[in-house]
């Protein structure tokens, strides 16, 4: 328990199992819409593909002056079994992401991981050497983020991916290490924090994915 510490605890998630003097003081779980970026992926994937296999069929072999270069059966069926990979790839990658959970508490950063089983990584707070925030175009566009939690030599790092505010995240872990008396060694970012302000009218303890 932090002597410094002076927001009211939060109920411990039912997934997670801390310590009697371990006080969780954040929660959060990707959101849906960082399931954007993949779905783009599929779309652009099966249409290269299937303007690949129709290219293969119809256009390569009349600029050779060849009846076919492959069957068009086989060359069609291969395209199409391609495309399928991706459509079970997307709602698997989105059921995966729902089942995450986060939580950071006065002593550790943790994450629930897993699909068919599921697995709690932890990182301490005192072996956090390095926390950085980074957002690509859709999570610009879509406002969501991913925070790499660094440990360095000490131990395993983590991500934490599709967070809606991860300036949120930030901001509560140094005032963790503030409270602790350690400060915080270095905060990188990436991208700026966005004047802070991507999470200033949004709840902190995470939503259902939707």
């Amino acid at each position: 328990m932090l002597s410094g510490w002076y927001r009211p605890p939060m109920e411990t998630p039912g997934w997670l199992t801390v310590d009697s003097d371990e006080t969780v003081v954040w929660t959060d779980q990707p959101r849906g819409r960082a399931i954007a970026s993949t779905l783009v992926s599929a779309l652009v994937w099966s249409g290269l593909v299937l303007a690949f296999a129709y290219a293969f069929v119809e256009v390569f072999p009349e600029m050779l002056g060849r009846t076919e270069i492959a069957p068009s059966r086989f060359v069609w069926l291969a395209a199409w079994a391609v495309v399928a990979m991706w459509v079970l790839y997307v709602p698997v990658k989105y059921v995966a992401r729902a089942r995450i959970r986060y939580a950071l508490t006065d002593e550790n950063v943790y994450a629930r991981t897993g699909l068919f089983s599921t697995a709690v990584s932890r990182v301490s707070v005192a072996d956090v050497r390095n926390t950085t925030i980074r957002r690509g175009l859709f999570g610009t566009l879509l406002e969501y983020g991913t925070v790499e939690v660094s440990a360095g030599a000490a131990g395993t790092d983590l991500k934490l991916v599709g967070l809606e505010a991860p300036g949120h995240f930030r901001r509560t872990f140094q005032e963790v290490r503030e409270a602790d008396g350690e400060g915080v060694e270095k905060l990188s970012d990436v991208e700026a924090d966005r004047k802070q302000v991507d999470d200033s009218s949004q709840s902190p303890d995470g939503a259902d994915v939707g």
